[in-house]
């Protein structure tokens, strides 16, 4: 579609009705909205059904380490799907599609304390989805043991 100017002022490409506010995809807010649903979809409990797969930057040095010491392939996903979980949403790091996966990398102690609670209602209201939580070097964190080696 083309870009149409009214006044010195763009108008969306998508509802050719609304000025341009998000300059770089040349769309109004409401329409950049309903473009970032479509490729980050919510996942509800009552509707077990995720996003298709949307690669993202790796921009964290723990992921970056996580993806060289972990995978020996390159079929995972980079934050794949959006978990409500009562009243907070989580999106884990990353979906691993050999082994039907969810992955969470836990870079520090602290981290994982805090998001610990998370984890907890991840595994309660949905089951049935394969969740684990790992070390930067890629070993399985023991969620049951006090001690921690970090």
């Amino acid at each position: 579609m083309k870009n149409k100017m009214i006044d010195n002022i763009e108008i969306c490409i998508e509802c050719n009705e609304k000025p341009v506010l998000i300059k770089k995809r040349k769309l109004c807010v409401l329409c950049y909205g309903r473009l970032k649903n479509k490729t980050n979809r919510v996942v509800d409990p009552n509707n077990h059904q995720y996003c298709k797969a949307t690669l993202k930057k790796h921009d964290l040095a723990r992921e970056i380490k996580f993806i060289k010491n972990y995978f020996a392939h390159t079929n995972y996903i980079h934050q794949p799907a959006t978990f409500r979980l009562n009243d907070t949403i989580y999106s884990p790091d990353f979906y691993d599609s050999v082994r039907n996966v969810f992955i969470e990398v836990a870079g520090t102690r602290q981290a994982y304390h805090r998001n610990k609670h998370k984890y907890k209602l991840m595994r309660e209201i949905f089951p049935l989805i394969n969740f684990e939580v790992r070390k930067t070097d890629g070993s399985l964190l023991n969620e049951d043991s006090r001690d921690k080696n970090w």
